[in-house]
Formats: structure tokens, sequence, C-alpha cells
């Protein structure tokens, strides 16, 4: 079974000064263009519905346009959260908080950020092999393999950065420091937090921070 509702979510640009973060708004970049996000879910269980809901309702609360790459999101119970070909979000967030469906809602996105930007990826890359020559793998914290790894470190720190902006540092650090000691990129958490002025250097030369600015 396939439902399917349609979220109009505010366009982008950074928080003015004493606003509150993350609140949906009338843009200061020009007038108010509501994006479209449809969100789907792939059976029409009770769980799929659930997430597809808090996840359209985070979308009507948050501006997240500027995170919007691709419209059009599945929730799927057995799915492993994915950006491509179609982003896919589970039931089983990996963070137990408010802001878990939003943060891989984030995370799937920044994915289609960085793939439209190979070159500056790759080069961030490079750079960033000199600075880890030794990476773990995925039982100890890693992503599925070496250079998926790499990209992760690039991915998480944005998708930090970006959670930030949203829905405040407090309440971001909260959230995604639960998973320095989870199952999934632990390891690539940690270092978003621990080196954070050191993969903020490497962002930035490749302009990839361009998405938070």
């Amino acid at each position: 079974m396939e439902t399917r509702r349609q979220s109009p979510i505010g366009p982008a640009g950074r928080d003015r000064a004493g606003e509150e973060p993350g609140r949906l708004r009338t843009s200061f970049r020009g007038p108010y263009h509501p994006v479209v996000v449809t969100v789907e879910t792939a059976n029409g269980t009770d769980s799929e519905e659930s997430v597809k809901q808090l996840l359209e309702d985070l979308l009507a609360k948050y501006d997240t346009s500027r995170w919007t790459f691709t419209d059009h999101v599945v929730v799927e119970d057995s799915a492993t959260p994915h950006s491509h070909p179609v982003l896919t979000i589970g039931t089983r967030p990996i963070v137990r908080t408010p802001f878990g469906v939003l943060t891989t809602y984030l995370h799937e996105q920044i994915h289609w950020y960085v793939a439209d930007r190979p070159d500056a990826t790759a080069a961030a890359v490079e750079d960033l092999k000199l600075l880890y020559p030794e990476v773990p793998d995925k039982e100890q914290g890693g992503a599925r393999d070496r250079e998926s790894t790499y990209l992760h470190l690039i991915v998480n720190w944005l998708e930090l950065e970006s959670l930030r902006l949203l829905v405040g540092e407090k309440a971001a650090d909260v959230t995604l420091r639960q998973t320095v000691d989870g199952p999934v990129y632990g390891w690539i958490y940690q270092r978003a937090f621990e080196d954070h002025a050191t993969l903020a250097t490497v962002v930035s030369r490749h302009r990839l921070d361009d998405l938070i600015r």
C-alpha cells in the first residue's frame, strides 16, 4: 500500500540574529516560495505511517529547503536509510529522539549535495586520507568500506552543522552525541565532534560548506 502527502517547506536562508532556530518564516532573501516534498510509505504499515507523519510535521515546522536536493522520500520498515536512487528512511532511526528522523533525512539529502559536487568531494577525501591514514572498519565505527568512511567524515560533519542550524546547537548535539556510542558510524560522528575544527578546515577549503553558509 502506498500513501502520499505533500509537505510544503520554506525557502533557503540562514536564521537572522535573534530569530528562533529553524523557525518557519518568510525568507529574507526574497518572497516565500514553498518547496514541496512528497513522502510515501512503501507498505502502508502503522510504523511507516507514524514515521511519515513525524517527518511531514518536521518538514512543515522547520525550513529545510536549502537541504532539499530530492523531493521524493520513501519510508520503509525494513530499509537501511539510503540516499539513491530514491531517498529512503527506515522506521528505526539511529537516534531515539524527536530529531532522529530529521537528522536521518538531512544526512541522506546531504549525500545528494556532495554527489552533485564530485570534484570538490574527491579533493576533500584526498585531504582526509592524509589526516587519517588509518580508519576503522564498519564494526569499529566506520562505514561499509574505506572510501565510504572518508566520504562520511564530510557528510556527517555537514549533518551536525545542518542540524545545529535548524534546531539549535544544544538540541543537535544532544541528538548526535548519542551516535558516538551507537551501532552506526560511531567513530565518524566522534570525529565530527572531537576534530570539529580540523574537518571544518577541509570542508571549507573545498567550498563544501556553502550548504551551511
